[in-house]
């Protein structure tokens, strides 16, 4: 195929790297020996490739296929490796916007139903994670401390034990427990 200036060199679409497109870069990238000119799969077979690996649980579809350690099914696309959901998104709802995720409104890492995706920012979905109660306390990924344990620091504050006593007793840094004293962490008990 010619070359258009600003163009990939196989097809028509816009330049990614090396005189290729972002979906012809990646497939010499991630497929050496497939030739770059190869037919992509088709949405049917992106389609077939969901839905065999897909059981219905409740409202949820979930992935019953490979998934990686926080629970996220994950497939081939034909050129490289994907996430279920973000793959689910794209067959029946069309590409997701640069610099976008995908979200789940039921909260549930394995499933891809498209009626549960959504697209989102980093910043959205970390809202919707908070309002949701993820993100609160002892279930935010970085907690050291769980809800019993700030109640019983808060009731050592008020005996007069003093903070690099307590932070020294549960392993965590003094300003930690000032911001418990404070409550500028642990604000919801």
């Amino acid at each position: 195929m010619k070359k258009v200036d600003g163009s990939c060199g196989v097809c028509d679409r816009p330049y990614y790297s090396k005189g290729l497109c972002r979906r012809h870069y990646d497939r010499q990238r991630n497929s050496p020996g497939l030739p770059l000119d190869a037919p992509f799969p088709g949405e049917w077979e992106l389609s077939y490739r969901l839905a065999k690996h897909v059981r219905p649980e409740g409202d949820c579809l979930v992935w019953v296929g490979s998934r990686d350690r926080r629970g996220y099914g994950y497939t081939s696309d034909g050129t490289k490796t994907v996430k279920a959901h973000r793959l689910s998104y794209q067959v029946h709802k069309g590409p997701i916007p640069d610099g976008l995720l995908i979200m789940h409104s039921c909260d549930n890492p394995p499933c891809v139903n498209p009626a549960h995706l959504s697209v989102g920012t980093v910043r959205e979905n970390a809202l919707d994670a908070v309002a949701k109660g993820r993100m609160v306390g002892s279930k935010a990924g970085g907690a050291k401390l769980r809800e019993e344990q700030v109640l019983d620091i808060r009731a050592q504050l008020a005996a007069g034990v003093k903070r690099k006593v307590i932070a020294a007793e549960y392993g965590v840094w003094e300003g930690t427990i000032r911001f418990i004293e404070l409550r500028r962490n642990w604000k919801h008990i």
